[in-house]
């Protein structure tokens, strides 16, 4: 058994607006408590706000996990701009090959998707614009794939050996370290300051 109109219009209202806390069905349902309804008809009622209450979590959490995306996008694109482009890390970090290929990406893929639409207007079949729109996205997710991947590397723990490595470092640089757990994104800071303050010979010893 649904709920009336007068009794679904605020929760109508209230899943419109995602800023609203669960405070106001938690104070629905001590109120359908308290009434005296029919056992059925009270049941289906707190059922309904219970669906409810569930489904604005859930909208809520999907929101939350958007902003961490683009959060995680955002500190790829600062790790890829703090990291040192120096030769001799590349052995070393992937970091060196993954952003040399996205600045080469950002470049060259958009140059490429225009040529090939351009090919497939003039000499292309109909039948095959959805694999070329499907080709265009796969090569468009590219670089939001490296700065995704670079995001969370710049907030992964650096392991014991670099860790070692990253405190002496600044402490060849009479430096006193930002954090006790660095992480890749420390490590990134600490390595361009290096290069400009210190002898190449650190990274050997």
């Amino acid at each position: 058994m649904l709920m009336s109109g007068s009794h679904c219009l605020p929760l109508i209202g209230a899943i419109n607006r995602p800023r609203l806390s669960g405070v106001y069905f938690l104070l629905k349902l001590e109120v359908l408590r308290r009434e005296e309804y029919s056992g059925s008809r009270k049941t289906t009622k707190i059922s309904y706000l219970l669906n409810c209450e569930l489904k604005l979590e859930k909208w809520r959490k999907g929101g939350s996990s958007m902003k961490s995306f683009g959060k995680t996008l955002t500190h790829g694109s600062d790790y890829s701009s703090v990291w040192p482009s120096q030769p001799e890390l590349a052995p070393i970090f992937p970091e060196q090959r993954i952003i040399y290929l996205l600045n080469w990406g950002k470049r060259i893929i958009p140059a490429l998707i225009v040529l090939s639409g351009c090919l497939q207007l003039q000499w292309g079949n109909a039948a095959n614009w959805p694999t070329f729109i499907a080709s265009c996205l796969f090569a468009l997710s590219l670089p939001v794939q490296g700065y995704y991947w670079l995001g969370r590397r710049a907030d992964t723990q650096l392991p014991p050996s670099l860790s070692r490595w990253y405190f002496d470092i600044n402490q060849k640089m009479n430096c006193a370290p930002s954090v006790n757990r660095p992480s890749y994104f420390d490590l990134a800071t600490t390595l361009r300051k290096a290069f400009e303050q210190l002898d190449r010979v650190f990274l050997f010893q």
